[in-house]
């Protein structure tokens, strides 16, 4: 577990705020709706692709750090709290960055896929530091 609460309460605020601002983006933004009405299907599905991407990334992000400050507040052990369903997933389709510069995508997205890869990588570092030290 990470032992730094400050920490781990400040990459959740992070999170939280780049999770409300890709959620207003999805509901709100022109582009975004203009993006799903592409012509070609291919596009369409090109722009799905890395919005699952980015949804991908946020849920895992979320669910670790909530793990994080559960066991902080006691009610997860740091085992549980750093490993089985609780540790992050989902590396195989969140760590890639192909289509983040692709013109397919609207430029707001593209801004979000950014942030949430370097966020994700951030947890990832922390999730693999984190069972390194329950692994010991």
């Amino acid at each position: 577990m990470i032992d730094d609460r400050l920490f781990i309460n400040r990459l959740y605020d992070e999170g939280f705020s780049l999770l409300v601002e890709a959620r207003n983006y999805f509901q709100f933004s022109e582009a975004a709706r203009d993006s799903s009405r592409a012509e070609n299907p291919r596009d369409r599905l090109f722009v799905n692709y890395q919005a699952m991407r980015l949804t991908s990334r946020m849920t895992q992000t979320m669910a670790w750090l909530l793990a994080q400050r559960a066991a902080h507040a006691g009610e997860l052990t740091t085992v549980e709290a750093c490993g089985g369903d609780f540790s992050l997933g989902g590396e195989n389709f969140c760590v890639e960055a192909d289509g983040h510069d692709d013109f397919r995508v609207p430029s707001g997205m593209r801004k979000l896929l950014d942030r949430s890869h370097m966020l994700y990588h951030r947890v990832w570092r922390l999730d693999q530091s984190a069972r390194e030290k329950v692994a010991k």
